[in-house]
């Protein structure tokens, strides 16, 4: 396998898992990774994405372990296409 092949197979899995983070902090259990918030505040956050503040350690981990897949991602598709 070239350097090229692993690249872009490095690349998808990337992809792939953050876009699984995404959907799964979009579309879970709210109460996983959010803190203890009033039904109101909840009713809010149900159709978007809360915001940092509001999530707890392993919310927050699942956001910087997304945000960190991203940027992983963007890195590699700007090697692979310097190699072009």
């Amino acid at each position: 396998m070239t350097a090229e092949t692993v690249m872009i197979m490095l690349l998808l899995l990337t992809m792939n898992s953050a876009f699984g983070l995404y959907i799964y902090i979009r579309f879970g259990p709210k109460q996983l990774f959010m803190i203890e918030l009033p039904e109101e505040e909840q009713r809010r956050y149900k159709e978007r994405l809360p915001p940092l503040s509001k999530l707890n350690g392993y919310g927050r981990k699942l956001f910087l372990f997304s945000g960190l897949t991203v940027a992983i991602s963007l890195l590699l598709l700007s090697e692979l296409f310097s190699a072009l």
